[in-house]
């Protein structure tokens, strides 16, 4: 009887380890996917900024870079379609 209750107390332990493993494998591959997802995003913003020649240097974080890109991006936009900056229109030139 001892015998037999030791054997269950063993495979109790074992499972247990097994499931502690488990948890550090997935928690470990959780945060590799984390890590490739920031390491992609940083590669196309470096890109960007490369294909654009901007100068990124007075920011400190991620965030206000991207804002200020879509500033840029729409400046462009409002550039390309002649629109006013004063009236929020279309240029006229009377």
């Amino acid at each position: 009887k001892v015998k037999k209750r030791t054997e269950e107390i063993a495979k109790e332990v074992a499972a247990e380890k097994q499931k502690k493993i488990e948890e550090e494998r997935a928690l470990r591959k959780a945060e590799e996917l984390k890590r490739k997802k920031a390491e992609e995003r940083a590669k196309k913003i470096a890109l960007e900024k490369d294909k654009r020649n901007l100068d990124c240097s007075k920011f400190t974080d991620l965030l206000s870079a991207e804002e200020n890109l879509k500033n840029i991006n729409q400046q462009e936009l409002d550039r390309r379609l002649n629109k006013c900056r004063y009236r929020g229109e279309p240029c006229r030139y009377d």
